[in-house]
């Protein structure tokens, strides 16, 4: 948005608000407005606050670019505690896609009965594994390793009940066969 626009698009929005906050403003005239310190009115006090989204506006701009110019990162050689996080938690979301990629071909090749015992087991065992997972992240107690530890034991669990799953699904074709 260029700047003419940008200040076109200000001025509308203060003539809209104010039309829409003048009964207000007029009923709390004795109560003066968080933002208005030096007695200056509303109409400066939306200004202040269309300034202010307009410097996050900016910021969120040039923090999208930079996430753009910014180097792949490398899982194999994370360098911040960060970076930790985002390859765990990117570890963990492919061991989820596994076990559901399971668990629907387990659901599409099981009858009714199965079908349910095998939902109801797999919302406890969702259940347990975040909580245990939570409890396991306790232990840095809302340190920056906290979400390491979560993700690290979200992956490990759910690779673990991918195995599972596998090995329920070997074990019912030699049932069925």
């Amino acid at each position: 948005m260029s700047l003419s626009n940008r200040k076109q698009f200000r001025r509308g929005l203060l003539l809209m608000v104010g039309v829409a906050v003048a009964p207000l403003a007029h009923a709390q005239m004795t109560q003066p407005l968080p933002c208005d310190k030096n007695g200056s009115g509303i109409d400066e006090c939306l200004v202040q606050q269309l300034d202010q989204i307009d410097r996050e506006h900016h910021q969120a701009e040039n923090a999208l670019a930079q996430s753009k110019n910014a180097p792949e990162l490398d899982c194999n050689n994370p360098q911040t505690e960060i970076d930790i996080q985002e390859c765990l938690s990117r570890k963990a979301k492919t061991a989820d896609r596994a076990l559901n990629e399971t668990y629907r071909f387990l659901i599409e090749h099981s009858d009714k009965g199965r079908i349910f015992e095998l939902r109801r087991s797999q919302r406890a065992w969702v259940q347990f594994r975040d909580a245990n997972c939570r409890l396991a992240s306790d232990r840095a107690r809302g340190g920056t390793m906290s979400g390491s530890l979560y993700a690290k034991c979200l992956e490990q669990m759910t690779l673990e009940r991918t195995k599972e799953l596998e090995q329920y699904l070997n074990d019912t074709r030699g049932l069925n066969d």
